[in-house]
Formats: C-alpha cells, sequence, structure tokens
C-alpha cells in the first residue's frame, strides 16, 4: 500500500473512532395555511412545504426542525395534511429521519393568552375551547410523542420548545429549558446546542424588537446555544437574520407571508418569498444555508454561507454586531442609474376620486439589494414655498381615527419576494387613508387641488442613503375619496 493510501485510510479510521460525523438540520417556520387542500397547488404554503422536504431529503437531513404557526388556527385537518406529506416524503425511507415539529402562537389559535374566541370551521366537528385541548389536537394529529423535544443526533443535542403561548417563556418552559441545557453540557461541554422556539429573544435578529425577553437570562449563559426562531416572517434575504452576543440567534422566516419593518407603506406581494435553512455542523463549524424556495436559489452574505468556527465561544463569534462591522467595509450606498426617472400620478377610484398617489421610478442599485426607499413629501403653500410632510399619518386603533405622525414614508424595494426577481424599477402606492391594520401601515392626507413635490432616497439593510434622490411633482385632482371612518 502506497504512503498517500496509508495516510487516507488512517484519516477515516480516525473518523469513525472518534465519531466525526457531519450532522445536517432542515429548519423552516410558519406555514399557517387556514385550511388544508394546499398541497398539490403550486405557491400555495404546503406545496412549499412539500419542497422543503425534499430539498432537505435531497441534502441527508439527519432532522427537520420545524419552529411552530404550523396552522393557522389550531385546526386538526390541517395538522392531519402536514401529517401526510412528510409521510409521503419518508414512506420508502428505511432510516427516517428525526421530525420534530413545535407550536406557535397560532398554533393555540392565537389569541389564547386574551381569551378571544377566533373560531373557524372544523372538518372534526369540534371547537376546542382550552389549551389543553389545543395541545392535545397538536400532538395527536402530528403524532407527536411530545410537543418539547429534547433528542441527540449525532452528539448534537436538539431541544425543541412549546413556549406556553406560543410566545414567550414562563416557568416551566425555563425549568424545562435550563434541565435541557445542564443536560447537553454535561454531555460535551464543547458542542453547538441546538434550540429552537416559535417567538424570538428580544433585539436580536432582523425583526426581534417584537420579541420576548424571557429567554435571554438562562441562553446568555451558555454561548454553544444556537437559536432557530420564527414569528416574524421577516425574510432571509437580509443579513440581519443572524445575531450573536451571549449567544446565537438565527431567524428561520415564513413559507407564508411576509413582513417587514413598521410602519411603513403597505407593500404588494408580500405571499411571494418563501425561505428555509438548511444547517451542517461538523468539528471545525457550523454552516448555515439559507435558501429562496421560489427558485431554489441560495441567499449569500458577501458570497459565503453564515458559518460559525466551533467550539462556539463569545470570544470567536463572527456576527456580533460591532464586531462584524469591523471586520467589515463600511456600506456601499445605493445609487441611482445617470438617466434614473420617478413619475407620481394620482389614483382614481370609478367614481373619479383620488385615492393616493402611484410613485413609479427607476429602481437603485446596490453590489447586494436595495433594502428600501425613504420619501419625503413636501406640499407648495401659497406663497410658493415647499412645506415638508405636513399631513403624514397612520390609522390610530385607540381612538379610532387617522392621526398626524412624525415618521418619514417608508417604501420597500420587492428584495423580500426573491433577490432573483428583483425589477428594475420600483412602484408604490401612497393611500390618502392607510389600510386599518394596528397602526401598521401610513398614508398621506393628500389636499384637493394642492400641489406635492416628492423626494426619494434608496437605502440598503443597514440604512446607509443613497447620496441622490429622485424627485417628481404632482397637483392633485380637486375630487377625492371620502374618510370612511366619516361613515361610522
Amino acid at each position: 500500500m502506497s504512503r498517500r493510501w496509508l495516510l487516507l485510510v488512517l484519516v477515516c479510521a480516525l473518523g469513525l473512532c472518534c465519531g466525526a460525523e457531519t450532522v445536517r438540520f432542515c429548519v423552516f417556520s410558519d406555514t399557517q395555511p387556514g385550511a388544508p387542500g394546499g398541497w398539490k397547488r403550486q405557491g400555495q404554503p404546503y406545496w412549499y412545504v412539500d419542497k422543503a422536504y425534499e430539498m432537505g431529503l435531497n441534502a441527508q437531513a439527519d432532522a427537520f426542525l420545524i419552529c411552530g404557526d404550523i396552522s393557522s388556527h389550531s385546526n386538526s385537518a390541517v395538522y392531519d395534511e402536514f401529517r401526510a406529506i412528510w409521510d409521503a416524503r419518508t414512506a420508502q425511507l428505511e432510516n427516517k429521519p428525526a421530525w420534530l415539529p413545535i407550536m406557535g402562537n397560532h398554533d393555540y389559535w392565537e389569541e389564547i393568552w386574551n381569551k378571544k374566541k377566533k373560531l373557524s370551521d372544523d372538518p372534526y366537528g369540534r371547537r376546542p375551547e382550552t389549551k389543553a385541548e389545543r395541545i392535545e389536537i397538536f400532538r395527536s394529529h402530528l403524532k407527536l410523542d411530545t410537543v418539547n423535544p429534547h433528542v441527540v443526533i449525532k452528539g448534537i443535542d436538539v431541544i425543541g420548545i412549546s413556549l406556553h403561548d406560543g410566545m414567550s417563556a414562563n416557568q416551566e418552559d425555563l425549568a424545562f429549558v435550563e434541565d435541557a441545557l445542564r443536560k447537553a453540557v454535561a454531555r460535551d461541554a464543547t458542542k453547538p446546542i441546538i434550540v429552537f422556539a416559535h417567538n424570538n429573544v428580544k433585539n436580536t435578529v432582523y425583526g426581534s424588537q417584537y420579541g420576548s425577553p424571557s429567554l435571554q437570562q438562562t441562553f446568555e449563559k451558555y454561548p454553544q446555544v444556537i437559536f432557530f426562531s420564527g414569528h416574524t416572517h421577516f425574510p432571509l434575504e437580509d443579513e440581519r437574520g443572524i445575531h450573536q452576543r451571549e449567544f446565537t440567534s438565527v431567524n428561520t422566516s415564513t413559507l407564508n407571508y411576509t413582513y417587514l419593518e413598521e410602519p411603513s407603506v403597505e407593500y404588494p406581494g408580500r405571499h411571494l418569498g418563501k425561505n428555509m435553512l438548511l444547517v451542517s455542523i461538523d468539528d471545525n463549524q457550523v454552516v448555515i444555508r439559507r435558501f429562496q424556495l421560489r427558485d431554489g436559489s441560495e441567499i449569500l452574505d458577501d458570497g459565503k454561507p453564515w458559518t460559525l468556527p466551533l467550539p462556539l465561544t463569545r470570544k470567536n463569534f463572527v456576527y456580533e454586531p460591532t464586531r462584524r462591522a469591523a471586520a467589515k467595509p463600511a456600506p456601499v450606498a445605493p445609487t441611482f442609474p445617470a438617466n434614473a426617472t420617478l413619475k407620481a400620478e394620482p389614483v382614481l377610484n370609478q367614481a373619479g376620486e383620488f385615492t393616493g398617489v402611484r410613485l413609479t421610478g427607476t429602481a437603485a442599485t446596490h453590489p447586494k439589494f436595495v433594502h428600501s426607499y425613504f420619501v419625503d413629501v413636501f406640499r407648495r403653500t401659497a406663497d410658493g414655498q415647499w412645506e415638508p410632510q405636513p399631513e403624514l399619518q397612520r390609522y390610530q386603533r385607540k381612538t379610532n381615527t387617522y392621526g398626524p405622525v412624525r415618521e418619514r414614508l417608508l417604501v420597500f424595494s420587492d428584495f423580500y419576494a426573491g433577490l432573483a426577481f428583483m425589477k428594475p424599477e420600483f412602484s408604490t402606492v401612497i393611500p390618502v387613508y392607510a389600510r386599518r391594520d394596528n397602526g401598521r401601515w401610513q398614508g398621506f392626507d393628500f389636499q384637493p387641488n394642492a400641489t406635492y413635490r416628492f423626494e426619494i432616497r434608496a437605502r440598503e439593510s443597514y440604512g446607509t442613503l443613497s447620496p441622490t434622490a429622485l424627485t417628481a411633482e404632482l397637483t392633485m385632482p380637486e375630487k377625492r375619496v371620502a374618510n370612511p371612518l366619516a361613515r361610522n
């Protein structure tokens, strides 16, 4: 035997005797169909669930981690279908991967914690009224032994938490997590520990300003923790979906509709983007790969997947925000092409009344992607001056009114629908009255016969603005749609 082949045999033997195996996970979240029947229809959430299973199985995943909100409202038929997709995909496998769904807030029928009865048609003829029944529906129809799994896969501890309301940890949840983490560290303190739940820890990943702080004090004692969470529906195209400080947090995004920062102008095509993760762990590193399932494309960060060197210690956290900023060049500002244009036109209803303004322009460009645009609106006064945004407004739920606010109009690019699908122009509608949805959306109280000037700047995901703005002017028609609240 040659020296080269002898060395190869020795390396393989060392790998076998030392248990040096790669562990692979497929992770996704927030499928949320309101009713069954979407498995076979392209573009529906469960059609993408099937694609996620296919992709994970092709990658030889050892486990599938599903971070809650499987149904929109605890529908047992939806859980049956979710299980049926899995069974169909794995029917011919002798050794099936671990299948680990946990509960999100929608799996408790969303408003369990404020005692609202959010009911829906149930083909099983029952309307469960208690938390215990909802847990049992989830467990039994998905054929699970537990809604809080803790398994060891090729030496890696994997801990799933069905938070007591899907949103935050109570004392029982915290005790379970603490016990599981101690057991994992006792097994091997140098290995990463995978934890997943529905909601994120507040002020970690992109969108977690709405998260829960309840797990922070537990996780911060364990730098080995890699915590996967859903709930935000924020897209994985944004590189802020990973965060490290005391531990590692990773966003899983959604297989249904998308959310972004609030408040903003309402953005179309929110149901288009579908994200999932493939994760691999070997003796040297954790590699987290993001995918856009619309076209199967991989989302990269400076040409690479997210990569964590092992063992995980706070000293080697690559994605700690200040360390990450220091290690990278300053963010590049987006730019508009030299021939870029912006057009403003009124949006009219069938009665000829204007309901808002449509802005259409040349999209800015950026080495990664343009995240969004800020729009400043000015109204021409009687003496010919431009007065800045005096009529920006949002719906105020407490008072059932449209009230003025001090904020810029925020318009998103179409990055959330998949980077490969971004168009060379952007278009948005700024409504006269924002939709009544918890103050999430922005509107502008455009006045009849008034002249407005629009200035729009592009920004990248960390907030760097384009040095120049596109501008357009528009005089509004004389007829405006009536205030919908006036009819209440």
